[in-house]
Formats: C-alpha cells, structure tokens, sequence
C-alpha cells in the first residue's frame, strides 16, 4: 500500500500533474515525449529496465498529455508496475533471478 502511494501517486503527480504543464510552455506538443525521457532518466538506478521504463514513461505521459486523464496515468503506471512484479516473482520461484 506504501508503494501505491509513493511510487504511483507520487511520481505520477510530479511528473505528470507537476512538471508536464511547466514542459508544454518549453516543448509545445511534444511535452509527452520529454516529459517520458525525464521519467525514465530519473530512473537512472535501474539502468538495466531502460528500455521498459521508456515505453511505459512514454505510455504514462501520452495518457496525462495527449489524452488529459491522470487517473488513467495512474492506472497504466500501477499495471507496469505489476507485471514486472509478476514476472519477476515467476523467474525467481524457478530459480532464473
């Protein structure tokens, strides 16, 4: 619950509800794309999920941007966030993490 809190609300109201209306005055209507790279240069710890990370910034931001609808940001980061979770846990129970 901590995590749901933190990790998902919390950088989806920075980096989208925050810092995405400050970058459409810098990028226009590429605001999603920058605001995407943004998110996942913050993750700069977990290297190695790059390329996920970027798709799913890119998907988070596009939800908030394009469209306008946090929430359904909110949801595509918790569903991200699941599925690695999952497959991570799957690997691990067959010894292959």
């Amino acid at each position: 619950m901590v995590g749901l809190v933190f990790n998902i609300f919390g950088e989806e109201l920075y980096y989208r509800g925050f810092l995405m209306p400050k970058m459409r005055a810098v990028f226009g209507s590429w605001d999603w794309v920058a605001n995407g790279i943004l998110f996942t240069l913050k993750h700069v710890y977990q290297r190695w999920l790059f390329p996920g990370i970027l798709v799913g910034g890119l998907g988070f931001a596009f939800a908030f941007g394009p469209l306008g609808i946090l929430p359904l940001a909110m949801i595509f980061h918790w569903i991200g966030n699941f599925l690695f979770q999952m497959v991570f846990l799957i690997m691990a129970a067959f010894g292959l993490a």
